[in-house]
């Protein structure tokens, strides 16, 4: 019996022994999955360039405003700015591939402050957008008049070269170039009829 009793008090002791032991181990850290927060990349590079061009006497100015984006693209804006008042009108504006730009020549205004045009490049070949600087249409009920698509429709063979600007409110002088490469004769662009007249070599 006493042989039990002892038997019984060590087991308990063992239990004991046991208990203080796993007691004192140390605890396994439970890992608590962190969740990073979502990664925001920021939105697809903006590049901004602004052109601006006054007129002759410095009432109104011209002012281009071109975005481009990552993708190649961009958008065209352009605006006229009256410097006396203060108001700012949109008169055009197109977003375009790489192939496509636009930039406002330095003569771009006619002399009476009426009438603008911009250069159009499509892969290489200039074109040349006539507006009215009110935001007006044509005649034609376009908002603008596309210089280098009335000439393709003329009887001429001679590739167009560049406007070099205002002869008058009504008339843009234009270049051409021959066949052969050398210098064609020069033409007015006559806005209100929308027609061609070859002036007189010297």
């Amino acid at each position: 019996m006493k042989t039990i009793k002892q038997i019984s008090i060590i087991v308990i002791l063992l239990i004991l022994i046991y208990g203080v032991y796993t007691l004192s181990l140390p605890k396994a850290v439970t890992q608590i999955p962190t969740i990073q927060p979502p990664i925001i990349k920021a939105s697809q590079d903006i590049k901004i360039q602004n052109n601006e061009q006054p007129s002759g006497d410095g009432l109104v100015k011209l002012t281009e405003s071109i975005k481009r984006d990552s993708n190649g693209d961009s958008t065209y804006t352009f605006k006229v700015v009256d410097n006396q008042t203060g108001s700012i009108k949109t008169i055009f504006d197109s977003t375009e591939n790489s192939t496509v730009s636009y930039n406002i020549p330095d003569n771009t205004w006619s002399p009476d402050d009426k009438q603008f045009f911009i250069r159009k490049t499509v892969s290489g070949n200039e074109t040349y957008l006539v507006f009215k600087g009110d935001g007006a249409i044509y005649a034609n009920s376009n908002h603008f008049l596309d210089v280098g698509d009335y000439w393709s429709k003329t009887k001429y063979t001679l590739t167009m070269n560049g406007i070099t600007g205002w002869a008058s409110n009504d008339l843009l002088v234009l270049l051409t170039t021959q066949s052969n490469g050398s210098a064609g004769p020069s033409f007015w662009f006559v806005i209100s009829s929308h027609s061609f007249l070859q002036l007189a070599s010297h």
